[in-house]
């Protein structure tokens, strides 16, 4: 995550934006992700679902979290519809070019049982990583996965307002989602990279 906040820094540089300015401009209004910005500590957002917590076996609703010193690694608030958006501008190369993407593509470490790109986790077959890719993302009352797969131009996005539950996190659940996906389409990708 710290490394997300020195690249946040390091495009506020580069940009002369801050870097929710620069988001903003270059993600968020050309993916038409209206729904989607920095979340204020402590303001009240309408419409917002409430967070929860699994503590040994029971629902608590958790202290507010405080992400504003960490933006470019969290501290954003989405909805369902705005991270559909941005995988519909990845795949359909309107955020950036294919040779970017593929580019970003590139294994550099094992994180987390998968291979991580430049920003993205591969969660393809082995030997065919690139296939499907995508995020996880937590913090205390709240766990997201996104799955982008480009060579179908489909994006998968499962969101929970609850941590600690008793598979940990949505993990489980999206990786269900994800090998039925694999096995019902696996003649659509079998032969390419």
């Amino acid at each position: 995550s710290y490394g997300y906040v020195i690249l946040g820094l390091v495009i506020e540089k580069v940009s002369g934006q801050t870097y929710e300015a620069y988001i903003k401009e270059h993600i968020l209004d050309i993916a038409d992700m209206h729904n989607t910005a920095v979340e204020i500590y402590r303001k009240k957002y309408s419409n917002k679902s409430e967070i929860y917590h699994m503590q040994k076996g029971k629902v608590i609703l958790p202290k507010p979290n405080n992400l504003s010193n960490r933006v470019p690694a969290g501290g954003y608030y989405s909805t369902l519809a705005d991270l559909i958006k941005f995988g519909n501008a990845v795949v359909t190369n309107k955020l950036i070019t294919e040779e970017s993407l593929q580019e970003m593509l590139g294994i550099g470490m094992q994180a987390e049982g998968n291979p991580y790109g430049l920003g993205w986790q591969l969660y393809g077959p082995k030997g065919k990583e690139k296939v499907i890719i995508g995020h996880s993302g937590s913090q205390y009352g709240a766990n997201t996965q996104l799955f982008i797969i480009p060579i179908m131009k489909s994006t998968i996005v499962v969101l929970s307002n609850t941590s600690e539950t008793p598979e940990k996190n949505i993990g489980h659940f999206s990786s269900r989602v994800l090998e039925k996906v694999i096995v019902e389409n696996q003649d659509r990708y079998s032969n390419r990279k």
